[in-house]
């Protein structure tokens, strides 16, 4: 009798095995609609395209380095007034001017004149406008001095 049960076992195990391989290749075989074989193209992977900047090609005569010639608008020193939010990070503060929140990258002599700020102090300043390569929309807005009003 106990060879009986553990045949029984063995059978009810070989056929679980088989049924459930059975399930698996049917779920991998192809698909039919209408009598049809439905058509699984894989959707499209995106990749990056190279960049389109020029290569630099060695020249065998030297050549005298092109100088940028910064815009005039650009370098204009502009003047503000506003209310002194905070320092966002190292580098940058924030000051709402004309109820817009603004924020102004800091360089190494406003980076002292900060320190003495403090959240809600009304400040004077003068900054500087650079577009920011590839966006003509968007300037980036350097403090060159600021003070409590």
């Amino acid at each position: 009798m106990n060879k009986m049960t553990s045949k029984r076992q063995h059978s009810l195990y070989t056929g679980l095995v088989l049924t459930l391989l059975l399930l698996v290749l049917t779920a991998c075989g192809k698909e039919t609609t209408n009598g049809s074989e439905a058509s699984k193209t894989p959707a499209p992977i995106s990749t990056v395209q190279p960049s389109t900047a020029p290569s630099v090609v060695p020249s065998s005569t030297p050549t005298a380095a092109p100088t940028a010639t910064p815009k005039a608008d650009e370098q204009a020193v502009k003047k503000g007034t506003g209310t002194y939010v905070g320092q966002a990070d190292p580098h940058t503060v924030e000051i709402t001017v004309n109820q817009n929140a603004t924020a102004f990258q800091l360089d190494e002599n406003t980076m002292d004149q900060v320190k003495t700020l403090k959240q809600n102090d009304a400040v004077q300043f003068e900054y500087t406008e650079k577009a920011v390569p590839g966006d003509n929309k968007v300037k980036q807005l350097t403090l060159t001095k600021i003070s409590k009003k």
